[in-house]
């Protein structure tokens, strides 16, 4: 599974402990939480790396890619939750079309 960012503009807006988001595709592996546009990027994300602003109590958690198979194209897309407590990772545009990356746990 894989969410594909065709010249995508990507705004963070996830959990307040969330410090920044790594995608793992160029331009996309330090995308900090600050509710400010990046972009336009473009890639293929199969996981999201997130990490925490207190690294020693909550270390980086992987989230991977869940069904169905999302393609972004020049949207603005909206990164939210991804917290320590957080099962997923949700990724939504201006036209409400959503993508998960899911951790298998807590």
């Amino acid at each position: 599974m894989a969410v594909t960012f065709e010249s995508a503009t990507i705004v963070v807006e996830a959990d307040a402990a969330v410090d920044y988001v790594n995608l793992g595709f160029d331009g996309a592996t330090h995308l900090p939480n600050d509710g400010k546009a990046h972009g336009p990027l473009s890639g293929i994300s199969s996981q999201a790396l997130v990490f925490y602003t207190s690294g020693e109590t909550h270390p980086p958690k992987t989230f991977y890619a869940a069904k169905p198979e999302v393609v972004f194209s020049s949207d603005t897309v909206h990164l939210t939750e991804g917290g320590p407590a957080d099962r997923k990772l949700t990724a939504t545009d201006e036209n409400d079309k959503t993508a998960h990356w899911e951790s298998p746990g807590l």
